[in-house]
Formats: structure tokens, C-alpha cells, sequence
């Protein structure tokens, strides 16, 4: 019978991981762009407006203060300091 050391099992397994590793980060180089496009920016696109075709991203593009007539403006809801009010908070012991 074939005796297996303990160096044979070490070779075996450092070469099923590294080529494990480095299939994997092949095929992720190979489909980048499959598997990191985001969806977020493809909706980002539909807002932009019917006549659009760019496929540049939406923060890179000087946008302006045009609304497209398509949604309101995005307006502050943050309350104004006078409709704060103080909190107390007391612990009885």
C-alpha cells in the first residue's frame, strides 16, 4: 500500500485552496461588470428624463436646478427651533 505522509495531505490541500482562490477571483474579474452593477444606478437613470440616453452615471453629470417637470423638489423637514421643546429626564431613587 501507498503510504500518504503528512507533507502529501499539506501539498494537496495549500493546491485545491489556492486554485479555489484563484478561480474565483478569476471569474470575478471575467463578470465585473455583471456582478457589481448596481440597480440603484439604473433607476437613477430612469429619473433622469425620457430624452436621456447617457449611460454615465447620474452624480457625475452637472444636473442644474432643472426638475424635468416629472417630481416636486426635495424640500428640508427638519423642525425650526421654535417648535423644540426641552427634555427633562429624572430618575427617582
Amino acid at each position: 500500500m501507498i503510504e500518504i505522509e503528512a507533507y502529501d495531505i499539506v501539498l494537496i490541500s495549500m493546491i485545491t485552496y489556492m486554485s479555489g482562490i484563484f478561480t474565483g477571483l478569476g471569474l470575478c474579474i471575467k463578470y465585473k461588470h455583471k456582478l457589481f452593477r448596481s440597480k440603484s444606478q439604473e433607476n437613477l437613470s430612469h429619473l433622469q428624463g425620457p430624452g436621456h440616453t447617457s449611460s454615465t452615471p447620474i452624480t457625475s453629470q452637472d444636473v442644474g436646478h432643472t426638475n424635468y417637470g416629472h417630481y416636486p423638489p426635495v424640500m428640508a423637514s427638519a423642525p425650526t427651533p421654535s417648535c423644540l421643546k426641552e427634555v427633562v429626564i429624572r430618575t427617582t431613587e
